[in-house]
């Protein structure tokens, strides 16, 4: 494996980790909104 290769494979990996854990975050605040405080003009 030569080290473009290499670069790639880790860039790849850290966009699929980004991306993963970006889904979870928002997956998370989706299913939870009720329990945060919220201001008087969002209604959910």
């Amino acid at each position: 494996m030569n080290v473009k290769a290499g670069a790639k494979s880790v860039l790849k990996l850290i966009v699929i980790a980004s991306l993963v854990s970006t889904a979870i975050y928002f997956t998370d605040n989706y299913r939870f909104i009720e329990n945060y405080s919220q201001p008087g003009w969002i209604t959910c």
